[in-house]
C-alpha cells in the first residue's frame, strides 16, 4: 500500500476520490442533518437535529443552521493547508493560476516552515517533510 495523505493509504491507483475532493478544494453538498456543504465562497451546515430536519425538509425550508463567507485570502490560504495533506504535494504554480497569488503573509509563512523542516520544495512544489507529518496540525494553524 502507498500512503497518498496523510492519515490514508491505498493500492496504487484506488486513492479515495471523496476524501481527495475535501483536500483539492472541490465542491460538495452534504445531506441530512448535521451534514456540511461547500460551495463557492460559502460553509454551510444543516442543524442537527433528525426530527426538526425532517419537519423543516417537508415543509420546503432551508435546514442550514450555520452558514460563512470565506474571503479569497482565508479560502486560499485554508485550501493550502487542505492540499499539504496529500503526500504528493502542492504545486505553487498551479495552485497560484486556480486561486490567485499568495500573498507576502504566507509566502513567508511557507518560508518558515522549511526553514523549520516542517515543509521541503522539490522542483516548483511543497509537500510536507516526514516531521511535518507528524506536526501538521500545528502546521496548518500557522498557514491558516
Amino acid at each position: 500500500l502507498q500512503q497518498y495523505e496523510i492519515s490514508a493509504f491505498c493500492k496504487e491507483g484506488f486513492e479515495s476520490r471523496h476524501n481527495t475532493g475535501y483536500w483539492t478544494g472541490r465542491f460538495f453538498f452534504g445531506m441530512g442533518p448535521s451534514a456540511f456543504s461547500y460551495f463557492g465562497n460559502r460553509r454551510f451546515r444543516n442543524i442537527a437535529n433528525l426530527s426538526r430536519y425532517c419537519k423543516l425538509q417537508e415543509a420546503g425550508v432551508s435546514a442550514i443552521d450555520f452558514e460563512e463567507a470565506l474571503s479569497v485570502e482565508d479560502r486560499r490560504k485554508e485550501l493550502l493547508a487542505l492540499a499539504l495533506r496529500l503526500r504528493k504535494g502542492v504545486d505553487l504554480d498551479a495552485f497560484q493560476q486556480r486561486f490567485g497569488m499568495l500573498q507576502e503573509e504566507t509566502l513567508s509563512a511557507l518560508t518558515s516552515l522549511c526553514e523549520q523542516g516542517l515543509l521541503v520544495q522539490k522542483s516548483g512544489s511543497i509537500a510536507l517533510s516526514p516531521k511535518g507529518v507528524l506536526f501538521y496540525d500545528t502546521l496548518a494553524s500557522e498557514l491558516i
